[in-house]
């Protein structure tokens, strides 16, 4: 298994908290971007203070040139998300 380097934004709330839960457990290094203006800070507390994870408080409206502890970065706002219709069909969706 390799170690990756990862962001999430929105990783406070209820589904960006479990996608960072099962990306700590598989050993990879995060920061979490998050305002915190629908995340909880308890959602995530169990990795505060781990080595391999990393909090920022932000607002991505705005983007943010990042230099934390694990990596070097402009990130702007870049969603991607799926979407499964009744037919089982997935379909992919993009916003910028």
């Amino acid at each position: 298994m390799f170690t990756s380097l990862l962001q999430v934004t929105g990783g406070a709330g209820f589904i960006g908290s479990h996608l960072v839960d099962t990306l700590m457990l598989m050993g990879h290094e995060v920061t979490v971007v998050d305002n915190f203006f629908t995340g909880r800070k308890r959602n995530i507390e169990q990795w505060i203070g781990h080595e391999n994870f990393e909090l920022i408080t932000y607002d991505i409206v705005t983007p943010l040139h990042l230099e934390s502890k694990f990596l070097t970065a402009t990130l702007s706002t870049y969603v991607v998300f799926s979407v499964q219709n009744r037919s089982g069909a997935g379909s992919r969706h993009k916003f910028y």
